[in-house]
């Protein structure tokens, strides 16, 4: 699972400035809807929003985490490296189930807040 991640990790690298963007703009969006915003339409605007930062820390987080994922120890090297090299990935596996956690509480918060924002 962890390897399959780093494949799609540094086929989708590149968005991770696309990412980036969309999640600075994204929050600029609900700071002015929070500090600048008199008409009560503009509060609207805020659910979508909400889920651009959402979406987007969780890219970038991806991206950023699984993009240097260690490879297999090889049966060749010493015990104490395959060791160290185990450990290491093991760390990536507790990252990857935490993500994958993660990413379906994002899904049910998202489709739950729009239908609220389309209802509304």
């Amino acid at each position: 699972m962890i390897d399959s991640f780093k494949k799609f990790a540094n086929r989708v690298w590149p968005l991770k400035i696309v990412a980036l963007g969309i999640g600075v703009l994204s929050l600029v969006l609900v700071l002015i809807i929070i500090f600048l915003s008199t008409a009560q339409d503009d509060v609207k605007y805020l659910i979508p929003g909400v889920l651009g930062i959402l979406w987007s820390l969780s890219a970038y987080g991806f991206i950023s985490t699984f993009k240097f994922v260690p490879e297999k120890a090889k049966p060749s090297n010493g015990f104490f490296h395959r060791l160290k090299r185990n450990i290491h990935r093991s760390w990536y596996w507790f990252i990857a189930i935490l993500f994958t956690g993660t990413t379906i509480a994002s899904v049910l918060l998202t489709t739950r807040l729009i239908s609220i924002w389309v209802n509304d």
